[in-house]
């Protein structure tokens, strides 16, 4: 009795040595999935912030047409189909600015028009308080806060002092999407299906005498399947890039509809600094450099599936309009508060603090702008993304040797971003 007493106190301890190595092995393996959770979070977003970045550069320039139709000067229905950057390369104002073209009020003065996204119920666009109005009207290359702007609670992207909520998801199609395929075959040659007499051999492409001895009866019957594929019977016709939609309308618009294993990944933020968010002065906590222009931004970047969405309710702290034009609630995306309390509980959020540069321009007051009086042009080549000319030029020049580029760069038509900063904890306005 006593040796069975032993061997099952022996199978017991041995039992709870396997029991605490099984639960050892558990918590570890949870706490290893916790660690990648964290990590799969970081990459997603840091790559928000790259989407985030290319917003700003694509932005700055595409993006802000305010029609369609017949009416526009350029033909086209164009209304801002092209602008010149957050801090406009032209005069150094509050961008993005269409072309001096497009200014329906006053086409034919040169004046440059006032930006398609101003509403008309805000405060006349701003004038530069440092120079007379009456001989730079539209220069807004500093201005009043509390004059020039819409009030607080009325500021709405791309306004200063406003933010965007960008829901990053794969689109099943694009707007304006093209095929893959780098060169069409329009017509696939097969030995066995060769329509002879008409070609002599499958690859006599020599003797062109051979290839206009043709007919209809002949291009009708052995042909014609090859002559489908480049045709709009089963082809995509002679476009070259070749649209994947089959019509205008579709090819402009694309398909929005998110892919279902593309949601609720990853979302970014952009929040367009006021001028007293870089003056210096200590506030914000990261106002310790003075900047001048109007491309700086803070960049929000998550992982998570809150779509981006900031406050669930105008009762939650910090709430603005300029901030969150619609909050969770009033979307109707979510189920309830909870739900959405918890979403934001287990998302991973990055902030940072970028500048936008043209790197390009001529304006007398633009920042950074080429050629300016007393030296010869910016050198802009080693930044961030594409890069400018270099010190202002760009093109070739005649060398007694040989023909040099001047500069093995070229122009940024989207601009660059000149610099991102890490922001180390919540920068309040986001």
């Amino acid at each position: 009795m006593n040796r069975r007493g032993s061997v099952l106190i022996v199978v017991a301890g041995l039992c709870s040595i396997m029991l605490l190595l099984s639960v050892t092995f558990l918590i570890r393996m949870r706490a290893d999935g916790e660690e990648s959770t964290m990590l799969i979070r970081d990459a997603q977003a840091r790559i928000m912030l790259a989407s985030a970045l290319e917003y700003l550069q694509e932005t700055s320039r595409l993006g802000w047409r305010a029609t369609w139709g017949a009416a526009s000067p350029l033909g086209d229905g164009s209304h801002g189909y092209e602008c010149y950057g957050w801090t406009d390369v032209r005069d150094g104002s509050i961008g993005p600015r269409g072309p001096r073209i497009d200014n329906p009020a006053d086409a034919k003065n040169g004046k440059l028009p006032v930006p398609t996204w101003w509403k008309s119920s805000w405060p006349a666009y701003p004038q530069d308080d440092t120079v007379d109005p009456a001989k730079d009207p539209q220069n807004a290359y500093v201005y009043f806060e509390s004059t020039s702007l819409p009030p607080a609670g009325n500021r709405r992207w791309p306004c200063p002092g406003s933010a965007m909520r960008g829901d990053m998801y794969v689109m099943k199609l694009a707007p304006c999407a093209v095929r893959l395929t780098t060169a069409y075959n329009p017509v696939g040659a097969n030995a066995a299906d060769d329509p002879a007499p008409v070609i002599d051999g499958p690859y006599d492409t020599m003797d062109r005498g051979k290839h206009r001895q043709t007919s209809d009866a002949l291009m009708t019957s052995a042909w014609q399947p090859y002559l489908n594929q480049c045709r709009s019977v089963d082809g995509v016709g002679m476009l070259d890039p070749q649209p994947v939609a089959d019509t205008w309308t579709d090819f402009r618009l694309g398909d929005p509809t998110a892919r279902t294993d593309s949601t609720t990944l990853g979302w970014f933020r952009v929040y367009r600094e006021l001028p007293s968010d870089h003056d210096a002065d200590g506030t914000p906590w990261f106002d310790s450099v003075a900047m001048q222009g109007h491309g700086v931004f803070i960049i929000a970047c998550g992982a998570g599936a809150t779509l981006g969405y900031r406050f669930w309710d105008t009762s939650d702290p910090g709430f603005s309009r300029d901030l969150e034009p619609v909050t969770a609630q009033e979307s109707g995306v979510f189920f309830d508060e909870n739900l959405f309390r918890e979403l934001r509980a287990n998302e991973g959020i990055l902030w940072y603090r970028a500048e936008w540069t043209a790197m390009q321009g001529g304006g007398a007051n633009a920042l950074e702008h080429y050629q300016a009086a007393g030296d010869h042009g910016l050198d802009f080549s080693g930044l961030f993304a594409t890069n400018g000319g270099e010190r202002g030029r760009s093109g070739w020049v005649d060398d007694s040797r040989e023909k040099l580029p001047v500069s093995s760069t070229v122009a940024s038509f989207f601009g660059a971003i000149k610099w991102i900063q890490r922001l180390e904890k919540d920068p309040q306005k986001w």
